[in-house]
C-alpha cells in the first residue's frame, strides 16, 4: 500500500509513515509530532525550519500517493535531506511515472533502512565503548577517592609534623637563649676567675715580700738583740770596773 511508505522527517531525521507527514505551501513537509512541537515552542510568527518562510498551522495538509490523483497541489515539492536521498512530491499525471517514483522511493527506503541498521550497530558499539569508558571512569573515580583519602591523611600527618617541628623549634630557641645566658655567666665567671688568679698571684707576691721583710726584720731584731747583749755585757763590765775603782779608791 502506498500509505505504508516510510519517509524521513527533516526535523528529527527519523523515518515516519507517509500518512503522518504534512506539507506546507512552501513545499516542505514534516511529521505531525514535529509540527505540533514547532507550533508549541514559541510565539508567532512561525517559520519553516527548512526555508525560513512564514507558515501557519492551518496550511499543513496531508500528502497522498495515488496514480489517479495528484499528490499535492500543482507545482509543490517536499525535498528529503539525508544520506543524499531527495524525495520529490511534485505532481505527476502519468501513472507509470508515479509508480516508478514510488518504487524508487521504496528502494531508497530499504537503502536507508540498511544504513539505519548499520548506524544502529555503530551506535550499539559506541554504547558498549561508552559503558566501558564509564566503568574505567568509575575505577578512576575510586582510585581518585583513594588517593584523595591518602592525600588527606598525608596532609593531617604533615600538619602534625609541622606542629611538632614548631614545638621543637620553640624549644630549640629556648635552649639557645639558655645557652647564651650560660655563656654570658661563664664569661663573667672566667673574668672573675682571671681576676681572682691575678689577685692570688698578687697575694703570693705580697706574702713572699712579707716573708722576706719578716726575715729581714728578724735578722735586724737578732742583730739588735746581739748588740743589746753586747751593750749589757759592756755595761756590766763597766759597772764592775767602776765598783772596783771606787772600792780601791776608798781604801787608798
Amino acid at each position: 500500500m502506498p500509505d505504508e511508505l516510510v519517509v524521513e522527517c527533516s526535523i528529527h531525521l527519523d523515518g515516519v509513515p507517509l500518512k503522518d507527514m504534512r506539507t506546507f505551501k512552501c513545499g516542505h513537509g514534516f511529521c505531525n509530532t514535529c509540527i505540533e512541537n514547532l507550533f508549541q515552542a514559541g510565539p508567532p510568527p512561525f517559520k519553516c525550519p527548512t526555508c525560513r518562510k512564514r507558515i501557519q498551522r492551518k496550511d499543513a495538509f496531508q500528502i497522498f500517493l495515488n496514480p489517479h490523483q495528484s499528490l499535492t497541489q500543482p507545482g509543490t515539492q517536499s525535498p528529503r535531506r539525508d544520506s543524499g536521498v531527495d524525495i520529490d512530491f511534485t505532481l505527476s499525471d502519468d501513472p507509470d511515472s508515479t509508480i516508478e517514483h514510488v518504487s524508487s522511493l521504496r528502494k531508497k527506503t530499504r537503502e536507508n533502512a540498511a544504513e539505519l541498521q548499520r548506524l544502529n550497530k555503530r551506535l550499539e558499539q559506541l554504547r558498549r565503548n561508552l559503558s566501558s569508558a564509564n566503568k574505567e571512569r568509575d575505577e578512576l573515580d575510586d582510585q581518585h577517592q583513594e588517593l584523595q583519602r591518602e592525600h588527606d591523611l598525608l596532609q593531617a600527618q604533615h600538619a602534625d609534623l609541622k606542629s611538632t617541628c614548631t614545638t621543637h623549634e620553640n624549644e630549640r630557641r629556648k635552649v639557645e637563649r639558655s645557652i647564651a645566658v650560660l655563656q654570658k655567666k661563664c664569661a663573667v665567671a672566667e673574668s672573675t676567675e682571671q681576676t681572682w688568679r691575678e689577685n692570688c698571684k698578687t697575694a703570693q707576691r705580697d706574702a713572699r715580700n712579707a716573708r722576706k721583710e719578716k726575715e729581714e726584720l728578724d735578722e735586724g731584731l737578732k742583730e739588735l738583740a746581739e748588740r743589746a747583749r753586747e751593750f749589757e755585757h759592756r755595761a756590766h763590765r763597766n759597772k764592775v770596773a767602776v765598783s772596783i775603782y771606787l772600792h780601791s779608791s776608798k781604801y787608798c
